[in-house]
């Protein structure tokens, strides 16, 4: 970006959108960051409609479909969800995201109702926890696998359930080398 106009800001809002999916707070703070990385460079003076112009790219990104707060976070949050986070994790990055509270209430009143314990699934497999982990080492790491399991944003009695099961619900795990 050479000199900061709105046509210079709607170009790398074009450029941005094309290779990164982003909120209308993510993009306002790009292009801010953009145009004042460019007036530092040229010496020029900030523009004092730049928070107007910002404001009306982001906008006219909305209206034109290149942004969409609720489409970002579903898919961020469905995501999130086959990595084994909890609610509360997929809430915080959302956040961290720029996503508005109301859509994050949103997507988490359309998310499945059994999405945590999916999750929570997802976790232990991931990391070897409860029923995955060797049945002789079950009950020494019983304690380590609920701190995972809190850490990552389950409450206790979700991942006592999940630790203290005797097998998976998919069967009993596989031993890769048995």
């Amino acid at each position: 970006m050479r000199k900061v106009t709105e046509q210079s800001l709607w170009n790398a809002t074009l450029h941005h959108v094309q290779r990164h999916p982003s909120t209308a707070s993510g993009l306002a703070r790009v292009l801010e960051r953009k145009a004042k990385a460019s007036v530092r460079k040229s010496g020029d003076p900030l523009p004092e409609a730049l928070s107007t112009w910002i404001a009306s790219v982001v906008e006219k990104a909305k209206e034109a479909g290149h942004i969409d707060d609720t489409r970002l976070a579903t898919a961020k949050a469905r995501t999130l969800r086959a990595r084994g986070k909890s609610g509360r994790a997929v809430s915080a990055a959302l956040r961290a995201k720029g996503v508005s509270s109301d859509v994050i209430a949103d997507v988490a009143a359309a998310a499945e109702p059994d999405a945590d314990r999916t999750a929570a699934w997802t976790l232990a497999r991931k990391k070897q926890l409860g029923p995955y982990r060797e049945a002789a080492d079950r009950k020494a790491f019983r304690q380590k696998d609920l701190a995972a399991m809190a850490r990552s944003g389950f409450g206790y009695g979700l991942a006592a359930q999940i630790i203290d099961a005797e097998e998976p619900p998919d069967g009993p795990p596989l031993t890769v080398w048995g």
